[in-house]
């Protein structure tokens, strides 16, 4: 008897049994004011990765040639030569804002870089993790981290090529 398929039709559900106003699923799937707006909405008190070329960045909608630093509230040029050569100096505005951040996403350009020991020590010592990666990588990661309020900043180098 289990095996047999059944010969009961299924009960047909009343508007009201999953509240007012119910309705089928395909009167749903028809009205356009169902559909999902999946269009991003950027808060406009944080900074966004809009482009990353060989010649520099678009964050929220200022470019920036060259290095950047990339905050949760506001971008920065950035005088440093290259990743793999930073010094202290070139990350003491990081070292500033460290009360604020827990990460750095350091964009190296196209390829990843190993970050001085003294450098990533001095971080870690004020409370702020380097993640060295390419720069594309970073500005997304950027970005994604960012909107699930993460207290994140990316140090970006442009890649060499697109």
């Amino acid at each position: 008897d289990l095996l047999r398929p059944s010969t009961r039709r299924p009960r047909r559900r009343s508007g009201t049994e999953f509240g007012p106003g119910a309705r089928t699923r395909a009167d749903l799937i028809q009205e356009p004011r169902c559909a999902m707006d999946l269009t991003r909405i950027a808060p406009t008190d944080r900074q966004h990765i809009q482009k990353y070329s060989p010649v520099g960045f678009t964050v929220s909608g200022v470019e920036f040639a060259g290095p950047v630093l990339v905050f949760p509230q506001e971008s920065l040029s950035w005088n440093a030569d290259a990743p793999d050569s930073l010094l202290l100096n070139d990350v003491s505005a990081i070292i500033d804002r460290a009360g604020e951040l827990d990460l750095c996403l350091l964009g190296c350009g196209n390829r990843i870089t190993r970050v001085e020991a003294c450098v990533r020590q001095v971080l870690k010592d004020v409370g702020v993790s380097v993640e060295p990666m390419d720069t594309g990588a970073a500005c997304r990661t950027f970005n994604v981290l960012l909107a699930e309020g993460r207290a994140v900043m990316a140090a970006l180098f442009p890649p060499t090529e697109p």
